[in-house]
């Protein structure tokens, strides 16, 4: 993974998801979007394919974290909007990752 997008709500995942795809269509970048109320099942499948670009909100990301699912050593950029909102979602004993 190259990049994370974190965003607080699974409407904005879902808004930004689609302009990366938008802006990646004509590259090799490949993204993903995961955010809740849905089933991790097609989201878990689509990461182990592996993604160089995720979009995802803090509860999701963090569920997929703990599932071990996204490999968290190779990313090299973070970007998250309203970040005091994501930091207070992340921010827990569990992501000792970050």
């Amino acid at each position: 993974m190259r990049a994370w997008v974190l965003l607080p709500t699974r409407e904005l995942a879902d808004q930004v998801a689609q302009q990366v795809k938008l802006y990646a269509e004509y590259t090799q970048l490949r993204s993903a979007v995961v955010f809740g109320g849905m089933d991790m099942k097609p989201q878990t499948l689509e990461l182990k394919r592996g993604v160089e670009i995720l979009v995802a909100t803090p509860g999701r990301l963090l569920d997929h974290i703990e599932a071990k699912t996204p490999s968290s050593t190779r990313w090299s950029m973070w970007c998250w909007t309203r970040p005091i909102a994501c930091w207070t979602l992340v921010s827990c004993p569990t992501c000792s990752a970050f």
